[in-house]
Protein backbone atom coordinates (compact mmCIF):
# COMPACT_ATOMS: atom_id res chain seq x y z
CA UNK A 1 0.00 0.00 0.00
CA UNK A 2 3.07 2.36 0.99
CA UNK A 3 4.77 1.65 -2.49
CA UNK A 4 1.06 2.44 -3.76
CA UNK A 5 0.92 5.86 -2.26
CA UNK A 6 4.38 6.29 -3.72
CA UNK A 7 3.68 5.99 -7.34
CA UNK A 8 0.79 7.61 -7.23
CA UNK A 9 2.27 10.55 -6.11
CA UNK A 10 4.90 10.48 -7.70
CA UNK A 11 3.04 10.21 -11.12
CA UNK A 12 1.21 13.39 -9.73
CA UNK A 13 4.36 14.89 -9.36
CA UNK A 14 5.60 14.55 -12.65
CA UNK A 15 2.42 15.39 -14.14
CA UNK A 16 2.37 18.64 -12.46
CA UNK A 17 5.93 19.21 -13.77
CA UNK A 18 5.15 18.09 -17.47
CA UNK A 19 1.64 20.47 -17.37
CA UNK A 20 3.79 23.28 -16.10
CA UNK A 21 6.44 22.96 -18.33
CA UNK A 22 3.92 23.05 -21.15
CA UNK A 23 2.26 26.10 -19.98
CA UNK A 24 5.81 27.84 -19.62
CA UNK A 25 6.71 27.29 -23.47
CA UNK A 26 3.34 28.65 -24.23
CA UNK A 27 3.59 32.07 -22.41
CA UNK A 28 7.20 32.27 -23.35
CA UNK A 29 6.10 31.94 -27.37
CA UNK A 30 3.52 34.74 -26.98
CA UNK A 31 5.65 37.41 -26.75
CA UNK A 32 7.09 36.39 -30.11
CA UNK A 33 3.65 37.33 -31.61
CA UNK A 34 2.45 40.84 -29.90
CA UNK A 35 4.65 44.07 -29.51
CA UNK A 36 3.54 46.13 -26.12
CA UNK A 37 3.05 49.83 -25.93
CA UNK A 38 5.02 51.27 -22.66
CA UNK A 39 4.46 55.33 -21.61
CA UNK A 40 6.77 56.25 -18.85
CA UNK A 41 5.71 59.78 -17.15
CA UNK A 42 8.20 62.20 -16.15
CA UNK A 43 7.15 61.70 -12.55
CA UNK A 44 4.42 60.56 -10.03
CA UNK A 45 2.49 64.19 -9.91
CA UNK A 46 -1.02 64.35 -10.88
CA UNK A 47 -0.12 67.02 -13.63
CA UNK A 48 2.86 64.86 -15.17
CA UNK A 49 0.47 61.37 -14.45
CA UNK A 50 -2.60 63.14 -16.39
CA UNK A 51 -0.36 64.29 -19.08
CA UNK A 52 0.90 60.61 -19.64
CA UNK A 53 -3.05 59.56 -19.87
CA UNK A 54 -3.24 62.52 -22.67
CA UNK A 55 -0.35 61.34 -24.48
CA UNK A 56 -1.43 57.37 -24.45
CA UNK A 57 -5.22 58.17 -26.02
CA UNK A 58 -3.32 60.78 -28.82
CA UNK A 59 -0.91 58.71 -29.70
CA UNK A 60 -3.75 55.26 -29.85
CA UNK A 61 -5.92 57.63 -31.38
CA UNK A 62 -3.23 59.04 -34.39
CA UNK A 63 -1.30 55.36 -34.68
CA UNK A 64 -4.99 53.30 -34.80
CA UNK A 65 -4.92 52.83 -38.37
CA UNK A 66 -1.29 51.68 -38.72
CA UNK A 67 -1.58 48.47 -37.98
CA UNK A 68 -4.77 47.10 -39.81
CA UNK A 69 -2.93 45.60 -42.28
CA UNK A 70 -0.13 44.17 -40.48
CA UNK A 71 -0.07 40.29 -40.63
CA UNK A 72 2.29 39.63 -37.63
CA UNK A 73 4.75 40.64 -35.62
CA UNK A 74 7.28 41.33 -37.94
CA UNK A 75 5.29 43.10 -40.23
CA UNK A 76 3.94 45.65 -37.05
CA UNK A 77 7.89 46.18 -36.52
CA UNK A 78 8.18 47.13 -39.53
CA UNK A 79 5.61 49.74 -39.39
CA UNK A 80 6.98 51.00 -35.82
CA UNK A 81 10.38 51.34 -37.20
CA UNK A 82 9.07 53.41 -40.24
CA UNK A 83 6.88 55.71 -38.66
CA UNK A 84 8.72 55.85 -35.34
CA UNK A 85 10.06 59.47 -36.39
CA UNK A 86 6.42 60.65 -37.03
CA UNK A 87 4.49 59.48 -34.32
CA UNK A 88 7.46 61.16 -31.79
CA UNK A 89 7.00 64.16 -33.75
CA UNK A 90 3.43 64.27 -33.43
CA UNK A 91 3.68 63.19 -29.93
CA UNK A 92 6.40 65.81 -29.21
CA UNK A 93 3.41 68.70 -30.85
CA UNK A 94 0.85 67.37 -28.74
CA UNK A 95 2.59 67.52 -25.72
CA UNK A 96 4.09 71.24 -26.21
CA UNK A 97 0.34 72.28 -27.51
CA UNK A 98 -1.00 71.81 -23.86
CA UNK A 99 1.63 73.88 -22.56
CA UNK A 100 4.75 71.15 -21.56
CA UNK A 101 8.32 71.27 -22.98
CA UNK A 102 9.44 67.87 -21.99
CA UNK A 103 11.18 66.16 -24.60
CA UNK A 104 9.04 62.99 -26.14
CA UNK A 105 11.93 60.63 -26.99
CA UNK A 106 11.11 56.90 -27.93
CA UNK A 107 12.29 53.76 -29.68
CA UNK A 108 11.25 50.07 -30.42
CA UNK A 109 13.26 47.64 -27.90
CA UNK A 110 13.45 44.13 -27.67
CA UNK A 111 13.56 41.84 -24.63
CA UNK A 112 11.97 44.24 -22.20
CA UNK A 113 10.29 42.19 -19.43
CA UNK A 114 6.69 42.75 -18.48
CA UNK A 115 5.33 40.84 -14.75
CA UNK A 116 1.82 39.22 -15.56
CA UNK A 117 -0.11 42.01 -16.77
CA UNK A 118 -4.49 41.43 -16.54
CA UNK A 119 -6.78 43.58 -18.51
CA UNK A 120 -10.50 43.92 -18.66
CA UNK A 121 -10.86 40.74 -21.33
CA UNK A 122 -7.60 39.13 -21.18
CA UNK A 123 -3.97 37.99 -19.06
CA UNK A 124 -0.52 38.49 -20.61
CA UNK A 125 1.79 35.99 -18.96
CA UNK A 126 5.36 37.52 -17.75
CA UNK A 127 8.28 38.01 -20.14
CA UNK A 128 10.49 39.29 -22.17
CA UNK A 129 8.37 41.23 -24.84
CA UNK A 130 9.48 43.69 -27.89
CA UNK A 131 7.85 47.16 -27.09
CA UNK A 132 7.95 50.72 -27.92
CA UNK A 133 8.70 52.76 -24.79
CA UNK A 134 7.97 56.21 -25.08
CA UNK A 135 9.64 58.29 -22.25
CA UNK A 136 8.31 61.78 -21.54
CA UNK A 137 10.87 63.99 -20.26
CA UNK A 138 12.71 62.52 -17.37
CA UNK A 139 10.41 58.77 -17.49
CA UNK A 140 10.48 58.82 -13.48
CA UNK A 141 7.03 58.43 -13.42
CA UNK A 142 4.97 55.07 -12.84
CA UNK A 143 4.46 54.35 -16.48
CA UNK A 144 1.63 52.78 -18.76
CA UNK A 145 1.21 49.74 -20.83
CA UNK A 146 -0.42 47.79 -23.06
CA UNK A 147 -0.55 46.08 -26.77
CA UNK A 148 -0.05 47.56 -29.81
CA UNK A 149 0.02 44.85 -31.92
CA UNK A 150 -2.42 43.36 -32.40
CA UNK A 151 -4.02 46.21 -31.78
CA UNK A 152 -5.89 45.76 -28.16
CA UNK A 153 -5.29 49.03 -26.77
CA UNK A 154 -6.52 50.75 -29.41
CA UNK A 155 -10.23 48.96 -28.72
CA UNK A 156 -10.51 51.86 -25.79
CA UNK A 157 -10.11 54.35 -28.38
CA UNK A 158 -11.86 53.39 -31.13
CA UNK A 159 -13.02 50.05 -32.99
CA UNK A 160 -10.59 48.78 -35.35
CA UNK A 161 -10.26 46.52 -38.08
CA UNK A 162 -6.68 45.06 -37.35
CA UNK A 163 -5.43 41.61 -36.13
CA UNK A 164 -6.96 40.36 -32.81
CA UNK A 165 -5.38 38.02 -30.57
CA UNK A 166 -6.97 35.10 -31.65
CA UNK A 167 -5.76 35.50 -35.12
CA UNK A 168 -2.18 35.58 -34.07
CA UNK A 169 -2.52 33.10 -31.18
CA UNK A 170 -2.55 29.45 -31.53
CA UNK A 171 -5.70 27.97 -29.60
CA UNK A 172 -3.89 26.85 -26.53
CA UNK A 173 -2.24 30.25 -26.37
CA UNK A 174 -5.06 32.28 -26.64
CA UNK A 175 -7.23 30.32 -24.16
CA UNK A 176 -4.16 31.37 -21.62
CA UNK A 177 -4.82 34.86 -21.68
CA UNK A 178 -8.81 34.58 -21.93
CA UNK A 179 -8.72 32.03 -18.44
CA UNK A 180 -5.90 33.61 -16.11
CA UNK A 181 -8.60 32.39 -13.27
CA UNK A 182 -8.23 29.48 -14.18
CA UNK A 183 -4.41 29.89 -14.48
CA UNK A 184 -3.70 32.03 -11.64
CA UNK A 185 -1.16 29.81 -9.68
CA UNK A 186 0.78 28.67 -13.11
CA UNK A 187 1.28 32.28 -14.11
CA UNK A 188 2.98 32.98 -10.46
CA UNK A 189 5.03 29.89 -11.05
CA UNK A 190 5.74 31.05 -14.54
CA UNK A 191 6.34 34.92 -13.53
CA UNK A 192 8.96 32.61 -10.39
CA UNK A 193 10.53 30.44 -13.60
CA UNK A 194 11.10 34.03 -15.94
CA UNK A 195 12.33 36.17 -12.69
CA UNK A 196 15.25 33.30 -12.22
CA UNK A 197 16.35 32.83 -15.80
CA UNK A 198 16.16 36.75 -16.28
CA UNK A 199 18.94 37.02 -13.10
CA UNK A 200 20.67 34.10 -14.11
CA UNK A 201 21.34 36.19 -17.96
CA UNK A 202 22.17 38.88 -15.97
CA UNK A 203 24.74 37.81 -14.00
CA UNK A 204 25.96 35.43 -16.26
CA UNK A 205 26.88 38.25 -19.05
CA UNK A 206 28.51 40.07 -16.97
Amino acid sequence: MKHLSKAILTALFLSFIFTQIFFNTQCEDIPNHVIRLHILANSDSEQDQSLKIKLRDYILYNSRSLFEKAENKREAEHIVTTNLDKILKNAQGYVNSLGYDYKVSGKLEDNVYFSTRRYESFTLPAGNYTALRITIGKGQGHNWWCVMFPPLCFSAAEKHDGKQLSDVLSEDEYNITQNSEQYEYKFKIAEIYNDIKNFIKSHSSR
